[in-house]
């Protein structure tokens, strides 16, 4: 125990963990009630199912660089449940620029789902990135972190290094029980470039250790460019993606929509492949249940307290 007040030695090679204050003020005043009309009943687009769980979004409103106010969080949600989402994890950034706060999360899951009017469950969950002070707390209080406050953990890493210390860290999660799914590492530069290059070697051995990899439903399409696009469907033709998932942050450039990736990946692979990376696993995550044998199946799963509550209406 080195630095950093008591956080071991050995994750000296993360960035330091700065913390900006966040507004919470909204825990002083009550749940806001708008009017808010309901939309009319929609189906999804064509050949997209009903059913999508997206586990990585912004849209919970003024904590990150994700929705900027109240109604850009009921527009998004309402705009993913018309193109066939469900289920959403709110993941809110935990990193040098964003404080993690649960107590106003939670008050802002509860707010948006009382004006979201529309058959969706919202989860809590967190965009996790790798520093110091992040993997100690997380290590320490997990329920903190991981989706719906069970096992699974949105790992983000930075743009520019992945120390070599990340696969001791990513393998005291696993003793604890703490899946870390690795999130879009086709847009990471660090990742990209050795996907592109064919050596994804890192990937496949975190992979092999029981980490989980999740891809952006743009990136998939090309809305992140050539590069991204290439080495998506790279990890998905080595079947190394375990999730899809849109996270959105807005309603126009990112918005919280996988439906364009549900037939791009349908129609060059198969529909069977779709609904394993945006129904099956995503549910598996959301509920804390093991993926096939990719997980360790030696890993206790940590008891977690129950689901939130289904929205008023069940989702169809």
């Amino acid at each position: 125990m080195s630095i950093f007040n008591g956080i071991p030695g050995y994750l000296r090679g993360f960035l330091p963990f700065q913390r900006k204050p966040v507004n919470t003020s909204i825990l002083q005043r009550p749940i806001l009630m708008l009017e808010a009309p309901r939309p009319a009943e929609s189906e999804p687009p064509a050949g997209v199912p009903s059913g999508l769980v997206d586990i990585h979004s912004h849209i919970l409103w003024g904590i990150d660089d994700g929705a900027k106010d109240l109604a850009t969080s009921v527009a998004m949600i309402r705009m993913a449940y018309e193109n066939g989402t469900t289920d959403i994890v709110a993941t809110p950034h935990a990193n040098s620029e964003y404080h993690f706060d649960t107590a106003v999360r939670m008050q802002r899951l509860i707010e948006l789902r009382a004006l979201a009017e529309v058959p969706i469950r919202i989860h809590a969950g967190c965009d996790f990135h790798m520093s110091p002070g992040n993997i100690q707390d997380a290590l320490d209080n997990p329920q903190r972190y991981t989706v719906g406050g069970r096992n699974h953990l949105m790992v983000e890493f930075a743009d520019f290094m992945i120390p070599p210390v990340t696969e001791r860290v990513l393998d005291e999660f696993l003793d604890k029980g703490i899946v870390p799914v690795i999130t879009h590492p086709e847009r990471n530069p660090v990742l990209q470039k050795s996907i592109l290059s064919n050596k994804a070697e890192r990937l496949r051995d975190w992979v092999e250790m029981g980490c989980l990899v999740q891809l952006t439903a743009q990136s998939i399409t090309g809305d992140f460019g050539r590069k991204a696009k290439t080495a998506s469907w790279e990890l998905l033709d080595q079947e190394l993606v375990h999730a899809v998932a849109s996270d959105g942050h807005d309603l126009r450039h990112r918005p919280p929509r996988m439906d364009g990736a549900w037939l791009s990946v349908s129609k060059r692979m198969d529909v069977a492949t779709a609904r394993r990376l945006m129904i099956d696993n995503p549910s598996a995550i959301v509920c804390g249940r093991r993926i096939g044998a990719g997980e360790r199946e030696s890993s206790p799963v940590i008891a977690m307290p129950a689901p939130l509550e289904k929205s008023r209406k069940a989702a169809g």
